[in-house]
């Protein structure tokens, strides 16, 4: 049964001072003894409790937020999502209520269908959410930035790649994406990350020729794999993770040969990080970036339909709130992954030509603790409980405006350096280490 992250117990269980399991749409305790369950309400936050009386469709709905082209030739504009809020006055004739509503056409024969909770829970797999923004014509902020800081942010991207191994993760790398489904294609990246790290004098050129061999590897065959088998946003994600983490270690690591061959890979980077959006953005809108466990399946590919009657199977037996999570955690990885290679590529032109080609951005949470949270019922108890700061990166300039430091994720705050400079960092309130 549905569970939220809820602060009270109901009604009944509260006057009758009886512990509750607060589960919905009602406890275990009223269930058994076939009595109204009622929730005390609560403040508007990004998740969304259905009223008691409002029942789903009898036609299945899907998570297919994007128009229906034969009813609406428009689809939904991009600033129906608040970036700071996913929550939207509704008003009818007899009271008025705060909820995310997303607009859900009818099932289509690929959709997936979802329990109705699921879909309006799900504020961060709109269509505007994932739509690339591009940075203003008179906006030189982020060039200018890159340019005087080209080195530092360097670093940062480094270290963005170097701590999924010597912490175990990183504002890119997520501890809970690889903890059971860990494809090969992510494993040869991982230890050959692990073996740089470890090198000596003695063993660097080896080492080296070890990364750049599993880089020129993981390219030969993704490219002769081809079209052979779906690939699923998993899939997509683990290769841009490791042809990436190879990429930033032959760029920057200062030997020409592995620059020369990092350089030239940084093209296939750049489609395969674009098809990995579209993988995404394709899957939210499908339903299956929700109903498919793609962090705890054993091997990937959506055409496996063996793997999709199992998952579909066992979706109305799954906890929501860990489905959610597991969702969000696949879609934010997307996002951030998306952004660092972008950076990692125009950091490598600014040095090399001092001149860059921006891609612009797509929106990322930027809330302290959100990626951090070690379980979805702490990730949901944060979702409901605060604003997660979900902002478009060319718009995350309002967080030095409405946020505190101390509020805003490692990530954001590397956002908002390269986009706005140490200085406005400074006068925030960070304390910029350039050494770092």
């Amino acid at each position: 049964m549905a569970t939220l992250s809820e602060t009270k117990a109901c009604a009944p269980c509260s006057k009758a001072k009886r512990k509750c399991d607060k589960q919905l749409p009602a406890c275990g305790r009223c269930q058994s003894r076939e009595i109204s369950c009622t929730y005390p309400s609560s403040p508007p936050s990004c998740w969304v409790l259905l009223d008691s009386m409002q029942t789903p469709s009898s036609n299945p709905v899907d998570m297919t937020y994007m128009y229906n082209a034969a009813a609406s030739p428009t689809p939904i504009s991009p600033s129906s999502t608040t970036p700071f809020s996913s929550t939207t006055t509704t008003t009818t004739t007899t009271t008025t209520t705060t909820t995310t509503t997303i607009p859900l056409p009818l099932a289509t024969s690929s959709s997936i269908p979802l329990p109705l909770h699921l879909q309006t829970a799900a504020w961060f797999l709109t269509p505007d959410t994932w739509l690339v923004t591009p940075i203003a014509p008179g906006d030189s902020s982020v060039l200018r930035n890159l340019l005087l800081r080209t080195r530092r942010y360097v670093r940062r991207m480094q270290s963005l790649v170097s701590d999924w191994v010597v912490k175990g993760s990183s504002p890119i790398f997520h501890a809970r994406l690889y903890q059971v489904r860990f494809p090969p294609t992510a494993q040869a990246a991982y230890t050959a990350l692990a073996t740089y790290l470890t090198r000596i004098p003695a063993t660097e050129g080896m080492i080296l020729r070890v990364v750049g061999d599993r880089a020129t590897e993981l390219v030969r065959a993704e490219t002769q794999k081809g079209g052979e088998k779906e690939t699923d946003t998993f899939d997509h994600l683990a290769r841009v993770h490791a042809l990436l983490v190879l990429t930033v270690i032959g760029l920057f690591d200062g030997d020409i040969r592995q620059r020369h061959l990092a350089e030239s890979h940084l093209p296939v980077l750049g489609e395969w990080n674009d098809a990995m959006l579209e993988s995404a953005r394709r899957a939210a809108r499908s339903g299956e970036l929700v109903a498919r466990n793609m962090l705890d399946r054993e091997s990937g590919g959506s055409s496996d339909t063996a793997l999709l009657a199992a998952s579909d199977a066992s979706l109305p037996q799954r906890d929501p709130t860990e489905a959610l999570w597991h969702a969000w955690i696949v879609a934010e990885s997307v996002r951030r992954t998306w952004l660092v290679m972008r950076t990692v590529e125009i950091s490598y032109a600014m040095m090399l030509r001092g001149t860059i080609n921006c891609h612009g951005g797509v929106m990322l949470t930027t809330l302290e603790g959100v990626w951090d949270a070690p379980s979805s019922w702490e990730w949901a108890g944060i979702c409901a409980e605060r604003d997660v700061g979900f902002v478009k990166r060319g718009e995350a300039a309002r967080l030095f405006g409405e946020r505190r430091p101390e509020e805003v994720d490692e990530f954001g705050k590397l956002v908002l350096e390269t986009g706005w400079g140490c200085e406005r960092m400074e006068r925030w309130g960070v304390t910029v280490d350039y050494e770092a």
